[in-house]
Parts: structure tokens; C-alpha cells; sequence
């Protein structure tokens, strides 16, 4: 008896094993930028995210107890979804994009089966998933599968997001992924070069280079943290010089290092430059379509005037043909000849 009422004690008091309730390719596209009792906060890269959809999926078996999925202003935790768990556990999941909880109170919740989407709901300055542990009055910091709890770690430095924009950026049009598939024309006055992220911290360096499609070093710039910042972004210029871009493609360059805790991090993409096209010159293409017109109206005549050669030569044409006409017919070759 004594035996059962501790393996019943052990049980409850044991942690709850949780999944990764964000649907995404963590260190790729999602990070986790903070995890304690007070809450796991898990970030993604821009608003363009949230438009196409992250699932947002339920870390453990267990049956909703409320739901929030209209709030559109900056209310706190915003739409959220409350589970409760076996064994008094319970899982708090805020944040929520407007609209996008598929379930009511009192739905079974499927662990790994989707319940919303991620959003930025409540008070929130960029897209979370704010993701919390409780039981009865206390929280706690998640305990991870064993299977993935390895991975699972809290990043030190969050480069979210680089890219490349011809005027000078700003958070507001980086969160929103307006820069991003950029057209990039060879008459731009000037290449902005800019990284966007998360827990940058004083001392740290970014540094900031650009090669041209014949492999030379265009820009070469480092940039100094002077602060601490849960959230912000660096850019640098490189103005056009006396001629245009090359076309073709350059390649960017990253250097992320903080010296004191041994971090440094490169990150590497590429991007096109090209001419801009050329303006439609529509007088030109309204001759053009005339011209075609004209010469489809007298290739449709030259091809009538033989058919009335034929009945012609043929002692077929109609009376009613005028003699001016039969006149032509009568100087026409029998055969259509090739148009020049």
C-alpha cells in the first residue's frame, strides 16, 4: 500500500515531458531567446511569417480550458490558449494570431497537433510564441522531451534576418519583410547592407562586406554594439561610384563576434543586380501594331484579287464584278506571288 501511494506521489510530482510547440526549423527560422519559470519566449524572422502561417501545436496531451481569438490590440499576453494537462499541469500558449485557434473550451488537444498560429498579439514588439509552464500557483521552466531537450537551448545571439535594400532601412519595413525579393536595379544610388536580431550586447561586432561579380571587395565596414539590446538592427552604406553597379551576382558577408564569451558566427548569402528595363515606348508599338494591321488588310486583298484571277481565267466571274476591277484581273499573273 505504502509502495502504491509513492509510485502514485512520484508521478504526479514528476515534471511534464513537453514537445516543441512551434512548428519550424529552430536556429533556422525560429529561436528561442529566453527560458525560465516566468516562460519560454521562441521568436521567427518577420511579419511575412506570420502572414503564411506557423503552427503553433500543443506541447502535451491534454483538454482546453480557455481560449482568447479575437484580440487585435496590445492586451497583455493577446490571444492565448490554455491546456490543462494530467496531474494538474497546465500550459499557457500566448501571443496568438488573431483568429487562427482552431479549438473551443472543453476540445482534446493531440500532443503535436496544431492550435493556432504564431502571432503578435498583446504586448509584443516583434512575432513570439510566449509558452508557459504552471501548476497550481507556481511555474516552472519546461522540462523537453528527452529526445529533443539537447537541442533545445537557449541562444546566446539571435541574427534573424540580413539582406540587402537600395534606401537606408528601417525595423519597422524589416519586420514587415518588405525588403525581402527586392528588385535590385545597376542605376541604384546606393547598396544598404543591414542585419536585424535579437540580445545583441555592448562590445559586440558585426562586421559588414560585399563582393562585386568579378569576386572584388566593395565594402568592408565593422560595426561596434555600444548597449545592450533585446532587439534592434545595424546597417551599413555603400554608394554607388562614378559608374553603375556591375549585373550579375555579389555575394554578402556577416561576421557576428563577442570576444568575451568566444562566440563567432558567419553568415553568407548571395544576390542579383541587373539593368533596369527598358521603358515601353508606346507610340512605337502602336505604329508597330498598325503596320501589322495594314499589311494583314492587303495580304486578305491580294489573296481576293486571285481567287477572282481563278474565276477569271476560268470563265467564272461573277457579272457583277465592276470592269475596272476585271481590268486589273486581266494584267495579273495566274499564280500568288511571294510577299517581299
Amino acid at each position: 500500500m505504502l509502495i502504491l501511494i509513492f509510485f502514485c506521489w512520484a508521478q504526479s510530482a514528476a515534471a511534464l515531458e513537453l514537445q516543441f510547440p512551434v512548428s519550424c526549423q529552430l536556429n533556422e527560422n525560429c529561436w528561442i531567446i529566453s527560458s525560465d519559470e516566468k516562460g519560454t519566449d521562441i521568436v521567427i524572422k518577420s511579419l511575412l511569417d506570420i502572414e503564411k502561417g506557423v503552427p503553433v501545436l500543443a506541447a502535451q496531451d491534454g483538454t482546453v480550458i480557455l481560449v482568447k481569438n479575437d484580440i487585435k490590440n496590445k492586451t497583455f499576453y493577446g490571444n492565448s490558449v490554455v491546456i490543462q494537462h494530467t496531474n494538474g499541469w497546465k500550459t499557457i500558449y500566448s501571443h496568438l494570431k488573431p483568429n487562427s485557434i482552431n479549438l473551443k473550451k472543453g476540445d482534446f488537444a493531440r500532443k503535436g497537433s496544431q492550435i493556432a498560429e504564431l502571432g503578435m498579439s498583446g504586448k509584443t514588439d516583434f512575432p513570439l510564441l510566449h509558452f508557459v509552464v504552471f501548476k497550481g500557483d507556481k511555474f516552472f521552466p519546461p522540462s523537453w522531451d528527452s529526445l529533443i531537450k539537447d537541442d533545445l537551448k537557449v541562444s546566446d545571439i539571435v541574427i534573424a534576418n540580413i539582406g540587402i535594400s537600395t534606401t537606408n532601412p528601417d525595423i519597422k519595413s524589416i519586420k514587415k519583410g518588405d525588403y525581402e525579393g527586392l528588385e535590385l536595379l545597376n542605376d541604384s544610388p546606393s547598396l544598404y547592407m543591414w542585419a536585424y536580431g535579437f540580445k545583441f550586447k555592448t562590445g559586440d561586432f558585426l562586421k559588414f562586406s560585399l563582393k562585386n561579380p568579378d569576386n572584388e571587395k566593395i565594402l568592408d565596414k565593422v560595426v561596434k554594439v555600444n548597449g545592450d539590446f533585446k532587439e534592434t538592427f545595424f546597417s551599413v552604406e555603400k554608394p554607388k561610384e562614378a559608374e553603375n553597379w556591375k549585373t550579375g551576382t555579389y555575394t554578402a558577408k556577416l561576421e557576428f563576434i563577442r570576444t568575451g564569451a568566444n562566440i563567432a558566427n558567419n553568415y553568407v548569402f548571395s544576390f542579383n543586380i541587373k539593368e533596369p528595363e527598358k521603358p515601353v515606348d508606346k507610340e512605337a508599338l502602336k505604329k508597330e501594331e498598325e503596320e501589322k494591321e495594314i499589311k494583314r488588310v492587303n495580304t486578305q486583298k491580294r489573296k481576293q484579287y486571285f481567287l477572282y484571277k481563278r474565276l477569271y481565267d476560268q470563265g467564272k466571274l461573277p457579272d457583277t464584278v465592276p470592269q475596272n476591277v476585271k481590268d486589273t484581273l486581266k494584267r495579273l499573273p495566274s499564280t500568288l506571288p511571294e510577299e517581299e
